[in-house]
């Protein structure tokens, strides 16, 4: 299944924060949306990505926390994160953040955002998948396909 099936089968907007925001308003949209990541955007281009972890390594790091930083100053620019393709099956994405230790991933289709799915999401389809192919299965050895 590919990676695009997500969003056929859950529409969702892709939820986005500029870089000139503060952090207050990024932990404020990530409560509000229940989310754990925003995109960075800027004049409609992708400039990054914020996720909780940023938010954690970076508090971690000042000397005294200042919730009216910059989302610039501690997101993660592009060409630094991690992208999927929307040619991708669930497994490869799985496989991806998996081995990189992301739980978001953006989901890219010639160079343009299309989405971004967290580890749970990919997970969740991929044990729907496996229903499906366990009662295609039960149907055919009991002879009711």
């Amino acid at each position: 299944m590919k990676i695009t099936r997500l969003f056929e089968k859950n529409p969702r907007s892709i939820i986005t924060i500029g870089p000139r925001q503060t952090i207050r308003d990024a932990l404020k949209i990530m409560n509000e949306k229940r989310i754990g990541a925003l995109m960075v955007v800027d004049d409609d281009k992708v400039a990054g990505i914020m996720t909780e972890r940023d938010i954690l390594t970076n508090i971690h790091k000042m000397q005294s926390y200042k919730e009216d930083k910059y989302v610039a100053d501690i997101m993660t620019p592009r060409g630094k994160f991690i992208e999927g393709d929307a040619s991708s099956d669930l497994q490869a994405v799985m496989q991806i953040m998996t081995d990189r230790k992301v739980r978001h991933l953006p989901i890219f289709n010639n160079g343009m955002m299309i989405g971004m799915v967290s580890i749970g999401d990919v997970i969740k389809a991929l044990l729907e998948a496996a229903d499906e192919e366990n009662q295609l299965l039960k149907d055919y050895i009991g002879g009711s396909y």
